[in-house]
């Protein structure tokens, strides 16, 4: 864990524990509390759905293959 990690992390619990309000939070870590929501949203969201992938003709799953030259 980085430091810039372990102070967010620290943070994160000072709101937890309700010594920190979320704006004050969201100023020290140089953030919106609106990014802080979206954030938090995405995050449930993902851990709704672990098994998710995407299709297997999706394009995040295709690799790229360049053409071959002629001969």
């Amino acid at each position: 864990m980085t430091v810039k990690e372990a102070d967010r992390a620290a943070v994160m619990l000072a709101v937890l524990e309700r010594r920190l309000k979320q704006r004050e939070a969201a100023e020290r870590l140089g953030l919106s509390v609106d990014v802080r929501d979206r954030v938090d949203a995405a995050k449930a969201a993902q851990a709704a759905r672990p098994d998710w992938k995407p299709a297997p003709d999706h394009p995040w799953r295709r690799s790229f293959k360049p053409a071959r030259a002629a001969a």
